[in-house]
């Protein structure tokens, strides 16, 4: 059975910037991961919380996001427009339709009802980045300075 109840924190919780954050680790600009990863990984560990445990034995629940990073100014003001005209759209059963119908217009090519081509899939790549932070002694009122 789902439960939308959270697993039992670890540390204090995880700060997440809504909007495009300079990340100075990686020179470049971050947004929320708009797919559904962070739900899975809750989920994951909401079921991992119930299982038994030996007495005393802690269970270790890491704080998980997912975020997507371009590298320059003019592709976050362009992605912030693209996603600010998606959320609108995606508000109304007109626009939901319309975005629908027209995958290839709202997307600038980058998705339409054919898919994508051999070439441009053997061309796709991506890069994933873990940063991690612990605490040796996590309570709910540990120092944050932790972000992503």
């Amino acid at each position: 059975p789902g439960s939308s109840r959270p697993p039992p924190p670890l540390g204090p919780k995880l700060k997440v910037a809504a909007g495009p954050a300079w990340q100075k680790a990686l020179a470049r600009y971050s947004f929320l991961f708009p797919g559904a990863d962070v739900a899975v990984v809750r989920t994951s560990q909401r079921a991992l919380a119930r299982q038994p445990r030996r007495a005393g034995e802690p269970y270790l629940t890491p704080q998980f996001g997912a975020s997507f990073t371009v590298a320059s100014a003019r592709s976050a003001a362009m992605v912030a427009l693209a996603g600010a005209l998606f959320n609108a759209l995606s508000g109304s059963g007109w626009g939901r339709a319309l975005l629908l119908r027209q995958p290839a217009l709202f997307t600038l090519g980058a998705f339409s009802d054919e898919g994508p081509s051999e070439e441009r899939l053997a061309a796709t790549s991506w890069k994933s980045v873990f940063f991690g932070r612990g605490w040796s002694d996590a309570t709910p009122d540990s120092p944050s300075s932790t972000s992503f």
